[in-house]
């Protein structure tokens, strides 16, 4: 009887063994894309961008990529993540897809350096940005420009979606659309700096 209750207690440490060490899929980290920053070439402009830190959406702020499933419901990937904080990814894009649009190297995310002037001050609050499983990237965003004195020159909404062809990765396929969107976004934006 003894010997019984010991192969059962050995089984038992045994299929509880197994059961935790069950492998969770690799993570896998994503960043967005941006202009080339050599396209900034021939007749460079002299103006100075700052362009202040971008606002998110509650929702947004986690490393996890975010799949809208629904209208009303998101789901956060667990495997799949930004390789950087979402807020820095979003302004370093924004930055030098600026600075590309606008002909001049001479973007800043703010706090700029002491005693710099900018000429223009570029502000973005990021409503959503997220995509679907079936290959279509949103960017809903509210962003002003204003000038030295930081007086609004002019402001918008922008509101755009991507479709892609989902692959293997439809996470790649879904952050390659999104940078796209955060070039047409800046285009816009660029449109008010000239």
């Amino acid at each position: 009887m003894k010997k019984h209750i010991l192969i059962l207690i050995g089984t038992m440490m045994l299929l509880l063994a197994v059961g935790c060490t069950r492998t969770s899929p690799p993570t896998t980290l994503y960043t967005l894309g941006v202009a080339p920053i050599a396209s900034v070439s021939g007749v460079e402009s002299d103006i100075t961008i700052g362009v202040d830190r971008v606002v998110l959406a509650d929702y947004l702020k986690r490393s996890n990529l975010i799949i809208r499933d629904t209208d009303h419901k998101l789901s956060a990937s667990n495997s799949k993540r930004w390789a950087g904080s979402l807020e820095d990814e979003l302004n370093t894009a924004i930055a030098i897809n600026l600075g590309t649009v606008a002909k001049t190297k001479r973007v800043f995310i703010q706090p700029t350096p002491a005693g710099m002037e900018m000429d223009y001050h570029v502000s973005v609050r990021i409503i959503s940005f997220d995509g679907s499983k079936d290959g279509v990237a949103t960017l809903r965003a509210w962003w002003g420009v204003y000038n030295a004195s930081r007086e609004l020159i002019e402001h918008d909404v922008f509101s755009a979606q991507e479709h892609v062809t989902p692959s293997e990765d439809i996470y790649e396929d879904i952050v390659s659309a999104q940078s796209k969107l955060v070039k047409q976004l800046c285009d816009d934006i660029g449109a008010s700096l000239k």
